[in-house]
Order: structure tokens, then C-alpha cells, then sequence
């Protein structure tokens, strides 16, 4: 009986080690639907649409449309691969989304970031300047990948705030996207 105890104590004190190791906290999501007003322009052309947005972990759908619901386009895709899909249902082309975007649109977005700063951060992965915080602690600015973005509007409840408006400037060019619904 007392050659087993090195190894019973062996086996509780393995048991009591592994239920003080700590599960991992949840990670914020950067998966949304939002709706909203988006706005582009530049010093030549101006372009302003309602969309619906839904964002997972592998890619986004992004949907626009002009009054009254009219002229509605389906952009779908990630940050390899965009897929331009009219409101009959036909795919109008399909490429990398910058080049897709500005060759059918006529202006582009930056998806590949974007989704981090719909969501009131800055994108991970990329340098960051200029964070500017309001009295509550809560980030206002910040400049990355040569955009200045800007953010105003906080929604209010649970959770951390979401903009209402964020306003994304590169040189001449701005982007406005001004959120009516938030579902994370």
C-alpha cells in the first residue's frame, strides 16, 4: 500500500495543477450586421447609397441601394477576391477588390481593414499613429495606411461603444459611413 502513494500523490497534485490553469476569455468578435448611409467622394465625383453590411469570419456581404430601394448591388467577398452581383442576380465581375471596385464603381473602399474600423479600432497587423482618445477613453482618431479616420456618434448600452459615424480621409479622398442599426 505505501508504493502507491508517490503516485497517488503525483495524480492529485497533476489534477489540482490543471484546474488552476485559466480557459481563455472570449476574444472580441469581429463578426456585425449594420445598416446605414455610406457616402464617397473625391474632388471629381461624389457617390452616396444606403447599405446593409454583414461581416463574418470569412468575408463580408456588403449590399447598396439608391432610393426607394432602386439599382441594388451585392458586393461579396474578402480581402482577396470581390464579387460585383446585380440586382437581377448576375455576377458583373469578379477580381481583386481595389481593382474590382475602382474599374466598376468608379471609387473603392478599403476592405481589408475596414471591417476592424467599422467595429471602432484600428485594423491589427498595421502601424498606427495619432491615437486621439475623448474624456470618456474612448478612441476618436487615429491614422493608419495613410487614412485618417475619424469616428463620432457612440452608440449606448451594454458593451463596448460602436461608432455611428466614421469618416475615413486620404488625401482628397472621404469616406463617410454614418450606422442607423448595430447587430453584433
Amino acid at each position: 500500500m505505501l508504493g502507491h502513494k508517490p503516485l497517488f500523490l503525483k495524480l492529485f497534485l497533476l489534477l489540482v495543477l490543471t484546474g488552476c490553469v485559466s480557459v481563455p476569455q472570449r476574444q472580441e468578435t469581429d463578426q456585425f450586421q449594420i445598416l446605414g448611409k455610406i457616402s464617397v467622394r473625391d474632388t471629381q465625383d461624389h457617390f452616396s447609397s444606403r447599405f446593409s453590411w454583414i461581416q463574418t469570419e470569412i468575408g463580408y456581404q456588403i449590399e447598396l441601394w439608391g432610393p426607394l430601394g432602386q439599382g441594388r448591388t451585392r458586393l461579396h467577398g474578402d480581402d482577396k477576391l470581390l464579387t460585383i452581383t446585380d440586382s437581377a442576380g448576375k455576377v458583373q465581375v469578379e477580381g481583386p477588390p481595389a481593382e474590382v471596385m475602382r474599374t466598376n464603381l468608379g471609387w473603392e473602399l478599403p476592405l481589408e481593414v475596414l471591417p476592424q474600423w467599422m467595429l471602432g479600432r484600428p485594423a491589427d497587423g498595421h502601424q498606427v499613429e495619432g491615437r486621439n482618445f475623448d474624456e470618456e477613453g474612448v478612441l476618436v482618431e487615429f491614422y493608419q495606411l495613410g487614412w485618417h479616420v475619424l469616428y463620432d456618434r457612440f452608440s449606448q448600452g451594454e458593451g463596448p461603444a460602436r461608432p455611428g459615424r466614421i469618416d475615413a480621409v486620404r488625401g482628397e479622398y472621404r469616406i463617410r459611413l454614418i450606422v442607423s442599426q448595430w447587430q453584433i
